[in-house]
Parts: structure tokens; C-alpha cells; sequence
């Protein structure tokens, strides 16, 4: 019984009873219940950046309009790159855009696409476009700009990309 709990705000004694549930004992039944459970993203592309100089959020968010005005869900990242990296495997984020300084400067961006962990520089303004050419079709629209094409223009480099998770 709480007699006297509410009492001590209202100045008089009134008679009650609850109940309290430890928060901890739910959250780790929540977590057992997503065990196992395969890993949904909220959203298509993580942009990060390689720099952290002014421009960096600048560039960032550009990337990431793209991507939105084409249809593709995309978030940017204020971590550095490497727990951007960790944060888009945990999360089951499929793709990573990393905005590095060399690369803007002629007009691309690295996109890595973590479950094959392959990477390739495309041109930013083709970004959605890949991303929406991909298997699977992430973010595809019908009727969309690149429907029927099987990927839009971009420097044709691939490499393969390796990282250790507990970096």
C-alpha cells in the first residue's frame, strides 16, 4: 500500500495502493524477444564523411537530399567514420556513403554495400540512381526515373573492402 505517498503532495491522508514494474526485467524480455530476429534498417543509406572540417555536414546533407528526392530513405552521420561503419552493421543499414575530400573534389562519393562488402565511387548525382539499381531494388519507385535501366553512369570501380567489426 502507498497511504500517505499521495498524502505528502496533497496534505491530506489519502488512502491508495500500485504497483511498479522493474523497467530492467521489461527491457531484457524485449531484448530476448528480438533474438534472432533478422536485423530491419530504417532507412536504405548511411552518409558519413571522412572529414570533419566545416563543409563536412554540408556535404553530407547534400548527399542525402539527393537520395531523398529520388526516393531513397537515407540518414547522414555526425560519428566519425569508423563508428559511422559500426553503427550502419549494427543497425542492418545495406548501404554506406562516404563522403571523402579527393573524391568530392571531382564530383563523387565511395558507396559501400556492407552485406558483399564491395565499394564503388559513383558520381554524387548518380548516387540514388545506384542505390535504386541495386538487387532488390531498394527504394525503387514504379514509373521511377531509372526503372528498366540496370545502372545509371558511373566511374566503374569496384573493390573489394574489409574492415575489423571491433574497430
Amino acid at each position: 500500500r502507498y497511504d500517505g505517498l499521495a498524502g505528502m503532495f496533497s496534505g491530506t491522508t489519502i488512502p491508495c495502493v500500485g504497483v511498479s514494474v522493474g523497467i530492467e526485467r521489461v527491457f531484457t524480455l524485449m531484448e530476448k524477444n528480438l533474438e534472432g530476429k533478422e536485423k530491419r534498417a530504417n532507412v536504405d543509406v548511411l552518409v558519413a564523411s571522412t572529414s570533419s572540417d566545416g563543409d563536412a555536414l554540408k556535404k553530407k546533407m547534400s548527399v542525402a537530399r539527393a537520395c531523398w528526392e529520388e526516393g531513397v530513405s537515407a540518414e547522414f552521420s555526425e560519428l566519425k567514420l569508423k563508428f559511422a561503419l559500426k553503427d550502419a552493421l549494427d543497425r542492418g543499414v545495406p548501404y554506406l556513403i562516404v563522403v571523402g575530400d579527393e573524391e568530392w573534389k571531382v564530383g563523387n562519393v565511395k558507396v559501400k554495400e556492407l552485406a558483399v562488402k564491395v565499394e564503388e565511387e559513383v558520381a554524387i548525382g548518380d548516387v540514388a540512381g545506384w542505390v535504386k539499381a541495386r538487387e532488390g531494388g531498394i527504394g525503387v519507385e514504379s514509373g521511377g526515373s531509372n526503372s528498366g535501366s540496370s545502372r545509371p553512369a558511373a566511374k566503374k570501380e569496384k573493390k573489394v573492402f574489409a574492415w575489423d567489426e571491433k574497430d
